[in-house]
């Protein structure tokens, strides 16, 4: 499963700043790695859902047929070619393997089966309650069931001289918090004693300290929302519970993120399989809004308006702006004016060529977006206001239309570059709360630091090389890695070329391409061995697992094969 999961953290980040969704309370302690010269490889997000079952309506039994649309991980020939890279290389170099899975290897969302519903619960009508114990297992047995070959490949990985393998909960497997479907994981994978983990304290800690991977979920607020990391219960009268505490009589929250995707992504997955692989966020979702016209959509827009209102990455626009100014004369938007525009402001704030904005329009028609402009404070709006900023920026930097407009401001002596700016330092500021925010809730259990230099997270799906979010010569600003999806993904322009090479018109695109026509094409972060004993740092890298295609063969390399 890819972008459009991810695109819970991205699209609301683009201008809402938005707190932790975790308790501030100390993290559970992560056990020490073996010792020696380790190699350390992570990976996250293959969503290993249904496959290829089918199940009999009349019966009720499970059958193979072909993929299941809402599959993603259709890989397994390709991941065992890259594990057996991984230990190959490991024997040549007589190293040993930390693999760390960062969260989200199993898709326990999608469900052929109408289960994990509880009515007449707490939690309005139990929309909050997700899988008991016995519905996880069962959700998870027939995943594993499905993938058997690419667990298979994970036990001879781990089996493999001194090798490790480390499986951290995402938000998509969640259910592996209960002891349950963390023991039917390990039994699927069958490798020797203590060869392989659930990270059930939601994240992966260096031996020295100076490393920290977790799946990235914790950024997002209210979208994932969890109590406890990495995941918490609720009992039958909504009260949070630590869930491997007690398995019986409780459920897995089920964070708004998931609600939205089975009331309403899964009918465009299931129509159309290649939306779930674009790599930039949400415009997927918008191609199949486009796709299915607006009148198909069968979905309550209050739920989710105020997700597609930043449907525009942050990243795009930082890159279409180029170097910015420093945010030194800031617009002093006039609040007051903005109010009075009522809910017409949240939907002016939406591109008008954007595929949402007639949904937009007609859910204000009818008094039904949900999201009111009374209910955002003042820095609220006026990161919308940036935003919509940023975008008339980009419209006179390329010489197009300017079709979002300006908020009113109280200073006229402002640029749009500083909004701009300021809008991106938002952003930034996002990532150092949360990397502060796991540095003061770190353990003390026994590592000689806390000041971690590299962060490594998935979830997002679209994978980066080193960034740093604190202001240069600061004491401490690790460098932080995204992991990306292994999964085969494209960015708009890449798709759209792929549509030419094909001669698919725009009209039939979304129905006719498959995951298996994207680039093959798979990103993950390395770490070699180093002396921590002798001050040895870290030297993490973003790499890929690419095929060129003239001659057929794999290699990893420093980007994707031509």
């Amino acid at each position: 499963m890819s972008t459009w999961k991810g695109f819970m953290q991205a699209a609301i980040a683009a201008a809402l700043i938005v707190s932790g969704g975790v308790s501030a309370e100390p993290l559970q302690s992560s056990p020490l790695p073996p010792e020696g010269a380790r190699w350390t490889v992570f990976i996250s997000d293959l969503h290993m859902g249904m496959g290829r079952q089918r199940q009999d309506a009349a019966t009720g039994h499970w059958t193979q047929g072909p993929w299941h649309a809402t599959e993603d991980f259709r890989w397994a020939s390709e991941f065992t070619l890259f594990l057996a890279h991984l230990q190959e290389a490991a024997r040549q170099s007589t190293v040993s393997i930390d693999l760390v899975i960062l969260g989200d290897l199993l898709e326990l969302w999608q469900s052929a089966s109408d289960d994990c519903r509880y009515p007449g619960e707490s939690g309005a009508d139990g929309k909050d309650l997700g899988c008991t114990a016995v519905d996880a297992l069962a959700r998870a047995q027939r995943v594993l069931g499905a993938h058997r070959e690419e667990l298979a490949a994970l036990r001879a990985l781990a089996d493999d001289g001194d090798n490790r393998l480390t499986i951290v909960p995402g938000n998509h497997d969640a259910a592996l918090v209960f002891d349950s479907v963390a023991a039917a994981l390990l039994k699927a994978i069958d490798a020797g004693f203590g060869r392989v983990r659930v990270a059930r304290e939601g994240y992966w800690r260096s031996r020295d300290g100076q490393i920290l991977a977790e799946h990235g979920h914790a950024f997002e607020g209210e979208v994932n929302r969890y109590d406890l990391l990495p995941a918490s219960c609720l009992d039958g009268q909504a009260r949070v519970s630590d869930c491997a505490a007690r398995e019986r009589n409780v459920y897995l929250r089920r964070p708004w993120g998931e609600q939205f995707v089975q009331s309403y992504y899964n009918q465009f997955e299931e129509r159309y399989p290649i939306i779930d692989n674009i790599s930039e966020e949400g415009e997927g979702v918008k191609l199949g809004v486009a796709a299915a016209g607006i009148g198909d959509v069968a979905v309550a827009v209050k739920d989710f308006f105020r997700f597609f209102l930043f449907g525009q990455s942050i990243d795009q626009l930082k890159v279409a702006l180029g170097p910015q100014e420093a945010a030194s004369r800031l617009p002093r938007y006039d609040i007051d004016a903005i109010r009075k525009q009522g809910d017409r402001f949240l939907v002016e704030s939406i591109p008008p060529n954007d595929p949402l904005r007639p949904l937009a329009e007609a859910a204000l028609a009818r008094d039904a977006l949900g999201l009111k402009s009374t209910a955002l404070n003042e820095q609220e709006i006026a990161d919308i206001c940036h935003l919509r900023q940023a975008r008339f920026a980009v419209a006179q930097k390329q010489g197009g239309a300017v079709t979002t407009p300006l908020c009113p401001v109280l200073s006229e002596d402002a640029t749009l570059g500083a909004a701009a700016t300021a809008l991106f330092v938002s952003r930034d500021a996002r990532f150092r709360n949360r990397l502060n925010e796991v540095r003061g809730g770190l353990a003390n259990d026994g590592r000689p630091t806390r000041e971690f230099a590299v962060y490594i997270y998935g979830h997002t799906h679209k994978a980066h090389g080193p960034q740093r979010f604190f202001e240069p010569g600061a004491e401490w600003n690790p460098q932080v890695f995204n992991s990306g999806a292994w999964q085969r993904v494209a960015t708009p322009d890449q798709l759209k070329a792929i549509q030419q090479q094909q001669c698919i018109p725009d009209a039939e695109a979304l129905l006719r391409l498959q995951p298996e026509d994207l680039p093959p094409c798979y990103t993950y972060v390395s770490i070699p061995p180093y002396d921590a004993g002798k001050g040895g740092r870290p030297s993490a890298e973003l790499l890929y697992w690419t095929q060129d295609k003239a001659a057929g063969t794999w290699r990893s390399g420093l980007e994707c094969a031509p």
